[in-house]
């Protein structure tokens, strides 16, 4: 992996003077007259060439890293799974013997939204039935498991906006999306040919 980031390097060295001319160019560049913005978008596509052979060669080494990482992925998952798998049985486990001792004890059933709201009963709450070893320890934490049940119920302030949907609806004819302001103007697009 290394030997092909050197390879890249070896290669982008090369378009160094190029990019920095190119750069030095725009940046001096005084566009008035018709001639002067030809030559412009000239350089445009010069520099767009450039960007396109360096990302090309970005992509080429970012897939052989993404391939790699890939490889590594697969090769440990065979024993990381199973592992994690131990954590979730024993956790389950655990879970089920404390329903059972409950029972059994005929302790009070525990009122989660109270807890949720006296932070210093929950504590004292965590620390009584706290499980420990010489080498983990083992407390419960209140988690919430959250089904959507009905789309149309969720208040706004929980739904996200969708930037890229607006600008689609935009370039198809949609002018007028309530609470969005669309601004018109006109920009100088360059392509090269």
């Amino acid at each position: 992996m290394l030997e092909k980031i050197n390879e890249m390097q070896i290669a982008l060295n090369t378009h160094k003077d190029a990019v920095v001319k190119t750069l030095a160019f725009a940046k001096q560049l005084d566009v008035s007259c018709r001639n002067d913005a030809i030559e412009a978008i000239e350089y445009v596509s010069r520099a767009r060439t450039i960007n396109d052979d360096i990302d090309s060669k970005k992509k080429e080494l970012l897939q052989d890293a993404k391939t790699y990482i890939k490889q590594i992925n697969l090769l440990t998952k065979e024993f990381s799974d199973p592992l994690e798998e131990v954590e979730s049985i024993v956790s389950s486990k655990i879970d089920r013997w404390k329903a059972l001792k409950s029972d059994m004890d005929e302790e009070v059933e525990v009122d989660i939204n109270y807890l949720l709201l006296n932070e210093d009963v929950f504590e004292q709450f965590q620390e009584n039935r706290k499980l420990e070893s010489d080498s983990a320890s083992a407390y419960e934490k209140i988690v919430f498991d959250i089904e959507i049940e009905d789309e149309t119920l969720i208040p706004e302030e929980y739904l996200t906006i969708d930037i890229k949907k607006i600008e689609t609806a935009i370039k198809n004819g949609r002018i007028n999306i309530p609470g969005v302001k669309i601004n018109k103007r006109i920009k100088t697009i360059i392509k090269r040919k």
